[in-house]
């Protein structure tokens, strides 16, 4: 996993999805301040959706070369169900 864009950004879960195929990962922003960050996951993402605590779609992602944008406010934790390519 490859996190760029600001240091306040962590990976709290990386972890095989319970209701489908793929993987969950869920970031936290630690510092208390807006963060705009593009993260990578192997040899890229082919999909990624941003999904609830029941993996549940909230919002669905267009990922750019392997990779996906977002942004979080502060203390935001944001959980996405991600297909990475082989």
């Amino acid at each position: 996993l490859r996190i760029t864009g600001s240091s306040s950004v962590v990976c709290t879960c990386l972890r095989p999805a319970e209701h489908s195929n793929g993987l969950i990962l869920r970031l936290f922003e630690a510092d208390g301040k807006k963060a705009r960050i593009r993260f990578k996951l192997g040899k890229g993402i082919s999909s990624a959706r941003e999904v609830n605590f029941l993996e549940n779609p909230i919002r669905k992602y267009r990922p750019a070369g392997g990779a996906v944008r977002t942004s979080f406010r502060p203390y935001e934790v944001k959980t996405f169900l991600l297909k990475v390519r082989k």
